[in-house]
């Protein structure tokens, strides 16, 4: 990760500079973060597990307004104060060494299209207008058009499928509750984390006994599997249910 960005330049002045240390300063938040301009990357991207590291696109400061700005960091702060780039990181690991269950890179991007959702209300109320983050977005947008999306951290567009859907929540004049917030909404997630993860690595439990349960019952892996597949369905159906 270090290696992509050794050609950015440090930035210990300027607008965004100023912005974000009264950003840091009016929320009471004391750890430092590191602020960097790259000329490669064409949209801000956050990353650093011990490091709190904000790298913004080269002339980002003459194209975006005060509002839009402050708009942008304090995305960018919320993903860092809540731990975003931790779970980014075990989500990655997960995904790599669990590979053959594909519910975990479902549950990934979920996650991920989630966090994003969050850190707007997060910025939103502390004081960021959420036209100005609406504008900020659309600007983005417009940076990285044509362009691939960063995978080195968490880009602040987050996935194009969610773009769209963010800016429109934000001209709201009230956004709807988000359940998965309530705190039986947070315990279902955990439990479901926990199922999918459990699920995934059945598999490695199983491959020794296979051929016995194959000569014993044909097909009968694939009966399990889809029993398997059935209960977890109709469970998170359930959960679903509930929170609504």
């Amino acid at each position: 990760m270090q290696t992509r960005f050794a050609t950015s330049r440090l930035l210990k002045d300027g607008p965004a500079r100023q912005a974000i240390d009264r950003f840091l300063k009016r929320n009471r938040i004391r750890r430092k973060i590191r602020l960097l301009a790259s000329t490669v990357h064409h949209e801000p991207v956050t990353y650093g597990l011990f490091v709190w590291t904000i790298v913004l696109p080269q002339h980002t400061e003459e194209r975006l307004g005060k509002e839009e700005l402050k708009a942008l960091l304090a995305h960018e702060v919320a993903h860092l104060v809540r731990g975003d780039v931790w779970w980014l990181w075990i989500g990655r690991l997960i995904c790599t060494c669990l590979a053959f269950q594909p519910l975990n890179s479902l549950a990934r991007r979920k996650w991920q299209q989630a966090t994003e959702y969050h850190c707007d209300d997060w910025a939103v109320e502390r004081g960021v207008r959420s036209i100005s983050l609406a504008r900020c977005l659309t600007q983005i947008a417009e940076w990285r058009f044509g362009r691939q999306a960063s995978h080195l951290g968490l880009a602040a567009g987050g996935t194009k499928a969610t773009l769209v859907q963010r800016v429109e929540r934000l001209v709201k004049t009230k956004r709807p509750d988000d359940a998965w917030a309530k705190p039986l909404g947070r315990r279902l997630l955990a439990a479901g984390a926990c199922a999918i993860a459990l699920v995934g690595l059945t598999p490695r439990f199983a491959l020794p006994f296979a051929s016995t349960v194959h000569s014993a019952a044909p097909g009968g892996i694939a009966s399990l599997e889809h029993e398997d597949m059935s209960r977890i369905h109709a469970e998170w159906q359930r959960l679903r249910e509930e929170l609504l």
